[in-house]
Order: structure tokens, then sequence, then C-alpha cells
């Protein structure tokens, strides 16, 4: 069963929790457009949580979800806004959310954890997590280490009865036929979204996006444990340079502290234009409904596609 049909949203695609960019009015577009928005509260108090919850109530009446970042010094308290708020559907990023699994459970509050390795999904699936978002390097932002394409089936294999939601590297009707294909229940999508005429970034990310080629992203952090996939720019360039000679993670923070704002802003040199390697397939800027309806609709045209290559297989 696709995971549209179990949450009440029209297409099985979730949007990807980016901090300081999908907030309520964006997530409300991808709701409203018949996808899963999230908010992200990233490094957000409590109470700025509470108020993008509240927005999102008045601009939608369609399900919603709420991504944790447990990095954050505020995730517990975020935890008992999400319990108060019942909001329906909770991400948990950068951590492990053992300690809060059974009350949002009793709560019958949906929880998907962000997972990057098969060892990680296994030890939280005693948990009874609803799902997994299962997160490939080709990610944009915050990454780990393994590919999608072979963390998806090892994570079927390994865990065969549970929901799982593709991420890293989808933004067509053929991706997310894959995604199916595999045995995943839905595809979470970032990228896609941030070339949106409704993200609230400058107008130059988004042509860096489109400008975007197939060797145009890069990784930083590597060195320290902390991967972040960008694409390539003069801050990047500055990053690497520096990182190879640093002795720690601190010395590098003189090009990462706003780094995030300054591309938001459109600060394309100096910003941290967090991309996933799927940017090289994305050509054009529009609104989220018609991404959304043209991922759908190509997907049912591949489909038909498909019926020939399905009875070549049939006879070999």
């Amino acid at each position: 069963m696709l995971i549209s049909k179990e949450l009440g949203i029209k297409a099985p695609i979730f949007m990807g929790a980016m901090a300081r960019i999908t907030d309520a009015k964006f997530a409300a577009s991808v709701s409203n457009a018949g996808g899963l928005g999230v908010i992200a509260s990233g490094d957000m108090t409590k109470d700025e949580v509470k108020k993008e919850i509240d927005l999102i109530k008045t601009l939608t009446d369609k399900p919603y979800g709420v991504n944790i970042m447990l990095q954050s010094p505020y995730s517990s308290d975020i935890v008992d806004l999400v319990i108060e708020e019942d909001v329906p559907i909770v991400m948990f990023g950068a951590g492990t959310p053992f300690k809060y699994m059974d009350r949002l459970n009793e709560k019958g509050i949906k929880v998907f954890p962000i997972v990057s390795s098969v060892t990680l999904a296994k030890r939280l699936a005693k948990y009874k997590p609803f799902g997994f978002i299962v997160e490939g390097t080709e990610s944009g932002g915050h990454i780990g280490f393994e590919s999608t394409l072979p963390l998806i089936q090892a994570m079927r294999m390994e865990l065969p009865s549970l929901r799982l939601i593709a991420a890293g590297g989808f933004a067509t009707g053929e991706s997310l036929n894959a995604a199916l294909m595999l045995g995943c229940v839905g595809i979470q999508m970032g990228t896609r979204f941030l070339a949106s005429e409704e993200a609230p970034i400058d107008i130059k990310y988004k042509e860096e996006i489109l400008r975007a080629r197939d060797n145009k992203t890069t990784i930083t952090g590597q060195k320290f444990g902390m991967p972040v996939r960008v694409l390539k720019n003069q801050m990047s360039t500055n990053y690497h340079e520096i990182e190879s000679k640093a002795q720690s993670i601190l010395e590098l923070e003189v090009l990462t502290v706003g780094s995030l704002k300054k591309a938001i802003s459109g600060d394309i040199e100096n910003g941290s234009l967090m991309c996933g390697e799927i940017a090289s397939v994305i050509s054009d800027i529009k609104p989220v409904k018609e991404i959304i309806d043209d991922i759908i609709e190509s997907a049912k045209q591949a489909n038909l596609r498909y019926l020939s290559i399905s009875s070549e297989i049939n006879n070999l």
C-alpha cells in the first residue's frame, strides 16, 4: 500500500525538511498540493516552533509533519510540543529518538526516523516507528555515507515488513516508480522543492540548482565525520583548503557560521548552497502543485512504457 493512502494524502511524496527553509507556509503549499509538507524545527525554540504549527493549521487542513533535529538543545521541548499540539506526523534526524518513541506511539503520532544505515534502522525497529525515511548520500545537506540504491535494497532485506520512504536522488516520476519497485511506499524530495516558486530562498540560489550538472555538488566536513553536500562555489573551495590542514572542526567555523543564511539570502559564492545530486536533472522553477502533478503523471506514463519491458522479462 502506498504511504499516501495510509496518511490521507494524494501523492506518496514527502517534503524533505530543510532548516530555515521549510517553514509553515512552504510546508502548507506542499500539503495543499497533495504531498506531505514538513516543518523543519532546526534550531528553533519551542515557542518558535509553536508559531509555525499554529500557522500551518490556518493554511491547510491536510496532514503535515514536523521534523525534529535531535542535536538541537530544544529537541526535548519540541517533542513535548508536538504531543501537546497533536501533530500527526513527526520525523527525527541527526540522532536516535529512543527515549521519545513510547510517548509518541502512545499518543498515536506516526514517527518516521531518518536513517542512513541498516544498523541504525535495526536498533530503532524495536521501538515500533511507523516507518523509516531511508536517506542515501546523494541527498543535499547533512548526509550519511551509503548510496541510496544499495541502502534501500539492504534495508528491505533486513526489515522486510517496515514502511520505507526513499530519499536521496528523487525528482521524477521514473524515480518514484523505481523506489516503489524496490519495495518502498513513497519518496522524499528536498532539492526538487527548492526549485519551486514557493521556496523561500533567493532566486539566485534556485538558478544555481538549474545550472547544476552531475559534477556540480561536493561534500564538506568528511574529515571530521560531519558530511554535508553542497553546490560547489567559493565557500566550498575555501572550506576544502582549510579542511585539509585543520586539526578540528572548530577551525572551520569561520566559514560555516551563517553560511546557510547567506545562501538563502542569495550570496551564491559565500553561502552554503545545500543541494542534492539530483539537481542535475532539474531544469525549471514552477509551482509546487505542478511539480507534484507532473511527477505523478510522468510516473503513470512510465508505467505504460514498462509494460513492454515486463513482457520481455516474463518471456526470458
